[in-house]
């Protein structure tokens, strides 16, 4: 469907337009250069694509008084102009919690930023442009080569069974877990927040669930080492870092 643009007075068609929206845009920056009176002579008629399907009703045609009232009309907020909006929103309450922001180039995603909490813990926030309506919250944990090491060193039965345990308890607690090869060298959790729910609280609540789902998933690693007599340090040294109020987190995003 797209929209032609009629002078009534001369019967000539003025353009075209892919849609209503940069219509009546240009109807208005005619209106400004030429006279509010000239709206008389104008006519907005949409019109089938070729190919398209007639099974829809077209828009009826607006002219005189209807066109002037359909001007008069808010203006629907684009979704980007929401997202926008959004990110905007998030800015400011990351700064009012004191928190940091780094910005994070990236061609596939519109939004990204990487957020360090008080102390040290981080999380990356992003919105992939195939993304209309809702933010990631996103956690990637590598491995180092020592912690690695002791993990390769878990029967290959235990080390399945402690991750599967892994995804189970993180996808209840509504957090999304990608890491489920075994062994192990890497995992991501990730939580989503959508526009329509979005508040401050929503927000915060979810980036301190990734938090809590990567100190389970710590936890959980560093049980199976102590189990099986495997060295657990390098684990270890993580856990206090899992708390938003704590050390540094080893993790990368």
């Amino acid at each position: 469907m797209y929209w032609e643009l009629w002078d009534v007075a001369s019967r000539s068609r003025i353009a075209d337009f892919a849609s209503e929206a940069e219509a009546l845009q240009a109807v208005r920056e005619i209106l400004v250069a030429n006279s509010p009176g000239l709206i008389d002579d104008l006519t907005l008629v949409a019109m089938y694509d070729d190919g398209e399907s007639r099974s829809a009703d077209l828009p009826p045609a607006l002219d005189g008084k209807a066109l002037m009232a359909r001007l008069a009309e808010p203006a629907p907020e684009t979704s980007a102009e929401a997202a926008r909006r959004v990110h905007k929103k998030i800015r400011k309450w990351l700064a009012e919690e004191g928190w940091q922001v780094r910005d994070v180039d990236d061609s596939q995603s519109s939004f990204n930023v990487m957020v360090t909490l008080q102390g040290g813990p981080n999380v990356n926030l992003f919105q992939l442009k195939d993304h209309m309506d809702h933010i990631t919250l996103s956690q990637r944990w590598l491995y180092d080569d020592e912690f690695r090491l002791a993990v390769r060193q878990l029967p290959a039965d235990v080390l399945k069974d402690t991750v599967w345990n892994i995804y189970r308890d993180i996808s209840m607690m509504g957090v999304e877990f990608h890491g489920l090869d075994t062994p192990s060298t890497e995992m991501t959790l990730r939580a989503y927040v959508y526009f329509d729910a979005l508040t401050k609280d929503t927000l915060v609540q979810r980036i301190l669930l990734t938090f809590r789902s990567l100190a389970l998933a710590v936890r959980t690693l560093v049980r199976a080492l102590e189990v099986h007599d495997r060295p657990a340090e390098p684990a270890i040294r993580l856990l206090p870092a899992v708390s938003p109020a704590d050390g540094p987190l080893a993790a990368a995003s």
